[in-house]
């Protein structure tokens, strides 16, 4: 018999080596689809639903829930006569307004009293009597059920239930029916079982603390501040402010409801023992970030300042672009306010906004600028709907929807047919009072590519990079 050269050798191990691999792609392929969810759901007209982005989906008409072959879910319906479709995710939360129950699609965690957890993989319905639930959706990702539910420094009250997402510094997105925020400083949301520690991912039940990162492990990087030492003396850092007195008084804010009376105790203990050569922590002052929400050109912030003794001299936020040619701009606040909202923003903007205060002289002779919190914040893109609406033989037919908060000067209606300009008319918003409108154009033949575009935008003066168009195949 004639022996293989080594040659014929090495091709015949390299024809193995493929056709093992090609085999072991098969069965992953295989595996992966049949893992895929076939089922179709039904999903009511006006549910209250939100894409991968927490951008909310307005459910026109009754749709269709189905899982793709990348693992993620895509709904589908009906909105003003063409078929709408967006990816909502590889677990998705909807929440039914017609009978107030909350349905999760994918893989969810219901985290138990005991500790323990159960996996559901494909659909689970929670009505209103099977309230309180907690569900671990992914990395970062919760999902608190209870029929009421509250922030333990008070500035969140809402019902039914709430979508919970961290980012890995700690910041938290919270999104349902009623709100869809972003949170600046740690904080607990309260339910009528349940406690949650949303920055270290702990769920409290009876005063005990599941650790929820052991669930399915978690990316978070928060860390608490050190505190310094409790021996060490009343020394100050290079702004002139006491770290002790600061990381002390943060945690007092977020920790507590009444931080009023718990601020009175403390310093009347605190003189108490003044006697005793301890340090002595003024807590009479505190100021704090507690959301910045934004839309399409402005931010808002809502803030708190305590400050009996008129001890502040300043409060203000500085806010910086992306851009590194534009400067930074500084609003001083009211300390008797509770909100302030910066228009006049670029949309799709991203935004660095710090919050601080310098002190009176009487406190802190040096008055520097001290720098509490720091976030960005990115404002929305101008949601403007654009669609052809009927189409006869010498007619094409428009609408147009533009975003309330964005209220543009002007702008052009073009046809195009096969990239053609074939008419155009022009748009101004004084001859329209309201923020809808609508037109034709007559033609007598047109190409194969029909087009729609709403350009030459103008606002506040100024051309602005924006473009909408409607297509369709003629």
């Amino acid at each position: 018999m004639r022996k293989l050269g080594k040659k014929n050798i090495k091709l015949l191990s390299l024809f193995v080596i493929i056709v093992i691999f090609v085999v072991v792609l098969f069965i992953f392929f295989i595996n992966r689809i049949n893992s895929i969810n076939k089922e179709v759901y039904n999903i009511d007209q006006n549910s209250i639903i939100y894409d991968m982005d927490y951008n909310y989906i307005n459910m026109e008409s009754d749709g269709e829930l189905k899982q793709s072959f990348d693992g993620n879910y895509y709904i589908s319906f009906t909105k003003d006569g063409s078929i709408t479709k967006y990816n909502v995710g590889s677990t998705v939360v909807v929440y039914n307004k017609n009978n107030n129950n909350v349905a999760i699609y994918g893989v969810a965690y219901l985290v138990n009293e005991d500790g323990s957890v159960s996996k559901s993989t494909k659909m689970e319905e929670i009505t209103r009597s099977k309230a309180p639930k907690f569900y671990k959706l992914g990395d970062r990702k919760y999902l608190f059920i209870d029929k009421d539910l509250d922030s333990n420094d008070s500035s969140i009250s809402t019902t039914n239930y709430l979508i919970i997402e961290l980012d890995k510094q700690g910041n938290a997105t919270l999104a349902n029916q009623e709100i869809n925020l972003k949170t600046i400083n740690p904080m607990i949301i309260k339910g009528t079982k349940y406690e949650f520690d949303i920055v270290h991912e702990q769920l409290i039940i009876n005063d005990n603390k599941i650790d929820l990162k052991n669930v399915i492990g978690s990316s978070n990087e928060y860390q608490d501040k050190e505190k310094t030492d409790d021996k060490t003396d009343d020394k100050t850092n290079e702004n002139g402010t006491d770290n002790y007195y600061d990381d002390y008084l943060k945690k007092l804010v977020n920790s507590f409801n009444n931080l009023h009376n718990s601020v009175g105790n403390v310093n009347e203990a605190n003189k108490n023992d003044s006697s005793t050569n301890n340090t002595y922590l003024d807590l009479t002052r505190w100021l704090t970030l507690s959301s910045v929400t934004s839309t399409v050109n402005s931010i808002i912030l809502d803030y708190t300042v305590f400050d009996p003794n008129n001890e502040y001299a300043q409060v203000f936020i500085t806010i910086k672009p992306s851009n590194e040619s534009e400067e930074a701009k500084k609003y001083y606040l009211s300390k008797e306010q509770t909100s302030y909202v910066i228009r006049g923003l670029d949309y799709d903007n991203e935004y660095t906004i710090s919050f601080g205060y310098v002190l009176a002289l009487s406190v802190d002779s040096s008055q520097n600028e001290i720098i509490n919190n720091t976030i960005k914040m990115k404002t929305k893109i101008p949601a403007i709907k654009f669609e052809i609406t009927k189409i006869t033989a010498t007619k094409i037919y428009y609408k147009i929807k533009l975003d309330e908060n964005y209220e543009i000067d002007s702008g052009i209606v073009s046809l195009y047919s096969d990239n053609i300009l074939m008419s155009s008319v022009q748009y101004n918003a004084s001859m329209n009072k309201s923020n809808e409108f609508s037109g034709s154009f007559d033609y007598t033949s047109l190409g194969y590519l029909v087009e729609l575009r709403f350009e030459n935008i103008i606002y506040n003066g100024d051309f602005v990079n924006l473009r909408y168009s409607s297509k369709y195949i003629n």
